[in-house]
């Protein structure tokens, strides 16, 4: 990312994209502040987090509305137990 800015590559066009929030927040970059300044026009974050703002923020060209909802894995499990249920289909 430093060699991205230092080559003259505008902030608002690099995307940071990262597998864990702990290296999102830069904890753990390598090489962390080599930036030498804070840059808020630069995008980035985990891959779910980016996909997430990117699914909210043009849902309705997707057929969602923008006020979705995401079911973590114990939502999911829970509504998948719920509509079995309801359903009499055990």
């Amino acid at each position: 990312m430093a060699f991205l800015l230092e080559q003259g590559v505008p902030p608002d066009r690099v995307l940071l994209l990262t597998f864990t929030n702990k290296a999102a927040a830069g904890d753990d970059a390598p090489g962390d502040g080599l930036l030498g300044g804070d840059y808020p026009e630069l995008w980035g974050g985990t891959f779910h987090s980016i996909g997430h703002a990117l699914l909210r923020r043009h849902a309705e060209r997707v057929g969602y509305r923008p006020d979705f909802t995401i079911l973590d894995r114990e939502d999911a499990h829970h509504l998948i137990k719920t509509v079995v249920a309801e359903s009499r289909l055990t």
